[in-house]
């Protein structure tokens, strides 16, 4: 009897930690906002394979003319800043342990959280205690640290 009681209790214990996480559900802004990083990582890639360099900002308006706006795209409307553009950043650097290949980011961001993006398009919220610790490959450095 004891190991049926067993048995039923891991099979309990297995099918609560099987269940899926709980879908994060996001506001049209911030969907927008990703779709936007989205276009802002194609903008660099296009921008570095043409130059061979870090692009700045001002190298990828070309790119993202070709899907909007690129002042417009150019900033956050989340928290309503000019996003960074990490032109440190060159897809053949090697990265070191615990960087990370952001391309650009949220300046500010909103509710303690900013938007990053990656060389391949990977988008991430970042809490400001994860960013003050972020190694950007290329060795970025954001403002006022």
């Amino acid at each position: 009897m004891n190991r049926r009681h067993l048995l039923v209790g891991l099979m309990a214990l297995f099918a609560a930690g099987c269940g899926a996480a709980p879908m994060a559900t996001y506001d049209a802004k911030t969907v927008d906002m990703a779709e936007q990083m989205r276009k802002v990582s194609a903008a660099f890639n296009q921008a570095y394979q043409r130059n061979r360099r870090p692009p700045t900002a001002e190298d990828l308006k070309p790119f993202l003319k070709q899907v909007g706006d690129p002042d417009a795209l150019l900033v956050s409307p989340r928290d309503g800043k000019p996003l960074v553009i990490v032109s440190t950043f060159s897809p053949e650097l090697t990265p070191a342990e615990g960087e990370r290949s952001i391309i650009a980011y949220e300046q500010t961001g909103v509710d303690g959280k900013r938007m990053t993006v990656d060389v391949r398009s990977t988008i991430v919220f970042v809490t400001d205690e994860e960013f003050a610790k972020l190694k950007f490959v290329g060795g970025h450095t954001p403002a006022g640290r």
